[in-house]
């Protein structure tokens, strides 16, 4: 995912599930009256940390963190403001003591399945956290992309390509109980109220030219141009193989994607 410009025309299905979240979770935020420090984890090229505006007070500092260079230059180039900036951080790396207990809220949209040691960013989010802060985020539990790339990971054309592909996939792909494990990892942490659903989502696109950005965007590891329209068809077929055992047959230009998306809230005590 090194490829902003497409990411950011691309990545409606985030965008759409960040804003149903916020709408969800609005009412469960609670702010001060001045002051606000927020904290979007993993913020990519910035158009999902642009949202949250509608939802915070009027006097804040919100900064966004990932540990994609090329994102983080372009969502500051797109969206830094007065109020508003990005910096390079990756979010298992240990906290500076200074940055510890520096935010109020702590934001994370379609971030933390890519993540390896869930317990490491548990930890570090909930010692980010200022007591009574709070905790929002999205992220996938499983998807068709994770098997697909772990089909073409296999493919003797693609192999040479995707060596680290296990990497790419979250951590909750193949676990019986998610939310159980997403719980116990952020209690131990320390946080209270912790609070983890994992819905069934679907999300169709039928702009094949727009999805194939998509593709391109999210694609976990780097293929030569020359074989990249073959792996979008190869992607694409398979995508209807799983469309067809959901029973439908879409037309060739409309594609479903049917994925499992967690939702996660958590509050940091008051000692």
């Amino acid at each position: 995912m090194n490829k902003p410009e497409l990411y950011r025309l691309s990545n409606s299905m985030q965008r759409k599930d960040a804003a149903e979240f916020l709408e969800e979770y609005a009412p469960k935020m609670t702010w001060k009256k001045n002051n606000n420090r927020i904290l979007d984890v993993g913020c990519g090229d910035g158009s999902v940390t642009n949202m949250l505006m509608k939802y915070l007070p009027n006097d804040f500092n919100l900064l966004g963190s990932d540990i994609n260079e090329n994102m983080v230059k372009f969502a500051n180039e797109q969206n830094r403001n007065t109020q508003t900036s990005f910096i390079v951080s990756d979010m298992v790396d240990e906290i500076p003591e200074e940055m510890k207990r520096s935010f109020d809220h702590v934001f994370s949209f379609y971030a933390l399945h890519w993540v390896e040691n869930q317990k490491q960013v548990f930890k570090n989010i909930f010692d980010l956290l200022e007591e009574n802060g709070q905790f929002f985020a999205i992220f996938v539990g499983s998807n068709p992309y994770q098997q697909i790339f772990r089909t073409m990971s296999q493919d003797r054309v693609f192999s040479p390509f995707a060596q680290e592909v296990e990497k790419q996939i979250s951590p909750y792909c193949d676990s019986k109980e998610p939310e159980k494990e997403i719980t116990n990892l952020m209690e131990s942490s320390g946080f209270i109220d912790v609070d983890v659903k994992c819905e069934d989502k679907i999300f169709q696109s039928d702009d094949m030219h727009l999805f194939k950005k998509h593709f391109i965007a999210v694609l976990p590891f780097k293929l030569p141009d020359e074989i990249l329209e073959y792996a979008f068809e190869n992607f694409i077929r398979m995508l209807k193989e799983i469309e067809i055992a959901h029973g439908v047959n879409n037309p060739p230009n409309i594609v479903n994607i049917y994925y499992k998306l967690f939702k996660v809230y958590g509050h940091k005590p008051l000692v």
